[in-house]
């Protein structure tokens, strides 16, 4: 399985179609995903006191 962003470039469909002919499923996370932004939690503990 390989997660790709949704960068235009990337969800591309002839991109797609190579990476699934090379045998991976691709899958996109959903358009705002506050889990996979890693800085928000940084701010949080750098700004704690």
């Amino acid at each position: 399985v390989i997660l790709i962003d949704n960068n235009s470039v990337h969800v591309e469909e002839s991109i797609i179609q190579i990476i699934e002919a090379a045998g991976y499923v691709v899958r996109f996370p959903s358009l705002y995903s506050p889990d996979f932004n890693s800085i928000k939690s940084t701010f949080l503990v750098l700004k704690s006191p």
